[in-house]
């Protein structure tokens, strides 16, 4: 049986049609999720809708990308490799690489993940997953409202 345990990850936003300031986001989450509930914990986090396509690469940095999880252009084949993709598979990622997540490609939410080198914790079952523990900035509006 495979030991369930909570790790640590930095999230900043680096990039967004609406943002604002500083987001930053550390967060404890189960390391058997798979990249789409890596995407769903985010848009949780952030307060976004679940409207818009994503996408997940390993890099340097945002135009530097080493570790691709799917380069099919078929969005049903791309999320079942996001289904299927457990962060306990891809952790560590190679030396100096990055996770980078992409959400919804016209407006270009752009985060660099990190995990954190903190020990793994057992999972409290009393807690509520995804656990943010530290937060720099506001929330920003995924489609803000224009006064007239």
């Amino acid at each position: 049986m495979v030991k369930i345990v909570i790790w640590t990850f930095k999230i900043t936003c680096e990039s967004g049609m609406y943002l604002e300031g500083d987001w930053v986001r550390e967060f404890e989450t189960s390391s058997n999720n798979t990249l789409t509930d890596l995407h769903l914990d985010i848009l949780e986090i952030i307060g976004f809708d679940n409207d818009h396509l994503y996408d997940f690469f390993g890099g340097r940095r945002l135009s530097n990308r080493k570790v691709i999880f799917s380069e099919n252009e078929n969005w049903e084949v791309r999320e079942n490799v996001f289904r299927s993709t457990v962060l306990e598979d891809i952790y560590p990622l190679p030396q100096n690489i990055k996770l980078y997540y992409i959400f919804d490609y016209g407006d270009r939410w752009t985060f660099r993940i990190i995990k954190s080198r903190k020990k793994p914790q057992e999972v409290d079952k009393n807690q509520k997953y995804p656990r943010v523990i530290k937060e720099i900035g506001k929330n920003p509006h995924q489609y803000p409202i224009y006064e007239e």
